[in-house]
């Protein structure tokens, strides 16, 4: 079994492996932002002057580094090696600079979308944003009128149901005075036998029908009033009402006319912007054009998003890749996000 001593040693052999990695991999992670710091300041559009030799050596050394692997192969279309051909008299293809990190479908579409005509569709974009925006509101604006008579025709349907209600407790007050004159009536003709009859028997029923119709009547006028304080609290509620369905009448005609008003000077604004887009898109090459409104129909308007500092993606938030950053940065070539295929500035 090992002595303590030993476990100590063990133990601190490995913590100072851990750092070793740890600092390996913090180490190569510098670099590599460091690279791409380097590259952006040496390719970044700014005030035309002349590089010097040293600025040179740094971009063909930046230039040759390949980002995937840490030994240096043959010579290749973006190696330090064919740069130095291109200046001794071996050029490069046209536009070997500007594909010097692309893959194969990178370059297809970099070659449809030309980065140059990038500032002309971002002005054209912007015109497709507010188009987009104008035909949604006026879209939305049949289903916000059939909203707004929906609301309309509930409050007007409360206020009939309130008159509903207070025709309906006239109706039983009325039924129950009729009831009342009608036990009254039975009671005249109760007393009228009464004072006729000389048997005692027809006395004494005529007076016990006297005392419990007038006992019915008590109770039906003391209905009578509930009926008349429910009466009173619904005229109340149906007047609430009634001017309630007034009041929001007036104000949905207001909002009608709004509508009217807003969908009217919408679509002459709307007629506005597609004439000035048509004047934007004819001065894009069509190439460019094309992709671009392939993306739109595909992906709806923004379509070119920025790169934020952190190097995630305006579209949908992902981070990027390094090399990609180091291209947006560069700002000489298109650059599509990896994961949504958004075109990144």
């Amino acid at each position: 079994m090992p002595s303590s001593r030993h476990s100590y040693a063990l133990l601190i052999a490995v913590s100072a492996c851990a750092l070793a990695i740890c600092f390996t991999l913090w180490r190569s992670r510098q670099k590599k932002n460091e690279t791409a710091r380097e590259y952006a300041a040496l390719v970044m559009p700014g005030p035309r002057r002349e590089s010097t030799p040293a600025q040179q050596r740094k971009l063909l050394e930046i230039l040759g580094r390949n980002p995937d692997e840490g030994s240096p192969e043959k010579p290749g279309p973006g190696s330090a090696g064919a740069l130095r051909q291109e200046k001794t008299g071996n050029p490069l293809p046209p536009g070997g600079r500007e594909k010097i990190f692309s893959g194969p479908a990178e370059r297809a579409r970099v070659e449809a979308m030309n980065h140059a005509d990038l500032d002309q569709l971002l002005i054209l974009q912007e015109k497709d944003v507010r188009i987009s925006k104008l035909r949604k509101e006026l879209a939305s604006l049949p289903e916000q009128r059939t909203r707004l008579l929906r609301q309309m025709e509930a409050i007007k349907q409360k206020a009939v149901a309130a008159k509903q209600e207070v025709a309906g407790i006239e109706k039983s007050i009325r039924d129950v005075e009729a009831t009342v004159e009608t036990k009254r009536a039975y009671i005249g003709k109760m007393k009228t036998l009464q004072s006729n009859t000389r048997k005692n028997e027809e006395y004494q029923m005529c007076i016990q029908e006297v005392e419990k119709t007038e006992a019915v009547i008590d109770a039906l006028e003391t209905s009578e009033l509930e009926l008349m304080e429910r009466l009173e609290t619904a005229k109340a509620d149906m007047a609430q009402k009634i001017q309630r369905a007034r009041d929001s009448q007036r104000e949905m005609e207001e909002t009608l006319a709004r509508f009217d008003r807003t969908a009217e000077t919408d679509r002459e604004l709307l007629d506005h912007l597609n004439a000035e887009r048509a004047d934007l898109a004819a001065a894009v090459p069509e190439d460019s054009l094309g992709e671009y409104e392939r993306m739109t129909k595909s992906k709806g308007v923004p379509v070119i998003v920025p790169m934020d500092e952190k190097g995630h993606c305006g579209g949908c938030h992902m981070v990027i890749t390094d090399n990609a950053r180091m291209k947006v940065l560069g700002g000489h070539e298109t650059v599509y996000c990896d994961n949504c295929h958004r075109i990144l500035h």
